[in-house]
């Protein structure tokens, strides 16, 4: 299952997955596999609270998602709550256009 993606990729989601595997083992009350949407929006949320990049929450969730699915696990990342995290984190951490001004002010 892991050839079903290239090799960079399946690196990636690795080091994802072990990530949060490694967060969820500081939690006794906490499960990475399976993970529940709540243990994956509590993770997703920690990455959003500690300044991580967009891309760093979307390696996670598919990390995660990979994970379950190459284990043939139901995946917390198919809950609609967990993608609503994710949708919002990438409106919390984009950058707002800012036009230019029309005027030089020195």
């Amino acid at each position: 299952m892991i050839q079903a993606r290239a090799p960079a990729t399946a690196d990636k989601y690795s080091r994802a997955y072990n990530e949060f595997h490694l967060w969820v083992s500081r939690y006794d009350e906490l499960v990475s596999l399976p993970a529940s949407d709540f243990t994956v929006v509590l993770y997703l949320e920690y990455l959003l609270q500690n300044g991580s990049p967009y891309s760093r929450l979307e390696c996670a969730f598919y990390g995660i998602n990979w994970v379950h699915n190459m284990f043939g696990m139901h995946s917390p990342c198919a809950s609609p709550i967990v993608r609503n995290v994710l949708e919002a984190g990438k409106r919390v951490l984009a950058n707002p256009y800012q036009r230019k001004s029309r005027y030089h002010t020195t």
